[in-house]
């Protein structure tokens, strides 16, 4: 769903990605929304949570309504101890 790199818990063994990191491999589903947007596009909300590490995400796929191109945004919280992120990758 996303990978989340954060200060001090680091990445999988030989991979400078963003994309395989510890923490984003133990975000777990907590839900999905669908919905259609202004513009007849569809837009599909993931909201993973990490128990572990406290931190929520949402990621937003938007797809245009002609569905030739995709945009995806993810927002991250983290809900009690402070993490610093240096890196969030979607998609």
């Amino acid at each position: 769903m996303a990978g989340v790199q954060v200060l001090g818990v680091g990445r999988f063994p030989g991979s400078h990605r963003h994309a395989d990191t510890a923490v984003g491999a133990r975000l777990r589903s907590t839900g999905h929304t669908r919905s259609t947007a202004a513009d007849s596009g569809a837009v599909l909300r993931l909201s993973p949570h990490g128990p572990v590490s406290g931190l929520s995400a949402t990621s937003v796929f938007r797809a245009t309504a002609e569905g030739a191109a995709v945009r995806v945004r993810t927002y991250t919280e983290a809900t009690g101890e402070r993490l610093t992120v240096q890196a969030v990758a979607s998609a």
